[in-house]
């Protein structure tokens, strides 16, 4: 019962939580994250191995927006890890820490290639394209999705969740892609995501999906 008190009433993981989600203080997050992490390893680890294996998530996602990709996907790993076993106990929770290491993977080869990727959305907003840009699915259900993930959410969360328009910091999902460029359709800060993407990622747009934002 003591273990479980403690864990229950530890402030460092939604202090972590807030500066995560609702601040992007990713720096400080990280710190929080960290410390709930060394309480679990010193105290209930043996007897809650997916509170370890979700506090080890959630420094993978700090690491990766703190762009220090190759340790965020070692925390996934040591995630994975704590979970392994024979059990089916921690079946869902080592299927979570398996997708966001999935998500990591992709996204960290995918910047790297884009690094060596002279085509974007600027040039081909020049063409033809102008106004009529448009997404690829392959993209919507890859690196979107795996930028979802990422982000703390899942395949599950709705438009209003990953983009949150009523929080008083930062972007989510959709609107943190292009907060720190310039739009090269009216050259103010602020792009669209359309105008973020590269290569075959990004065309003209052929068809159009609709969605409810609540």
């Amino acid at each position: 019962m003591a273990t479980l008190e403690l864990h229950e009433n530890d402030m460092h993981l939604p202090i972590g939580n807030r500066l995560f989600y609702q601040e992007q203080n990713y720096d400080g997050a990280l710190v929080e994250y960290r410390a709930i992490l060394d309480l679990c390893l010193n105290t209930y680890c043996a007897e809650l191995p997916s509170a370890v294996a979700h506090r080890h998530c959630c420094i993978a996602r700090a690491l990766f927006y703190l762009k220090d990709y190759d340790r965020a996907v070692v925390a996934c790993q040591n995630a994975i890890g704590v979970l392994d076993g024979p059990s089916d106990q921690h079946t869902k929770d080592h299927s979570d820490a398996r997708r966001l290491y999935e998500s990591i993977m992709h996204l960290r080869d995918k910047r790297k290639r884009e690094e060596n990727d002279s085509t974007s959305a600027l040039d081909l907003s020049s063409g033809k394209s102008g106004n009529l840009l448009g997404i690829s699915v392959s993209y919507l259900g890859s690196t979107f999705l795996a930028e979802v993930i990422v982000s703390g959410h899942t395949v599950h969360s709705r438009v209003d969740e990953i983009e949150d328009l009523d929080r008083e910091i930062g972007h989510g999902v959709i609107r943190q892609k292009g907060a720190g460029r310039v739009c090269p359709a009216d050259g103010k800060p602020g792009s669209s995501y359309v105008h973020c993407l590269h290569g075959k990622d990004v065309g003209k747009a052929t068809h159009m999906l609709s969605y409810s934002w609540r």
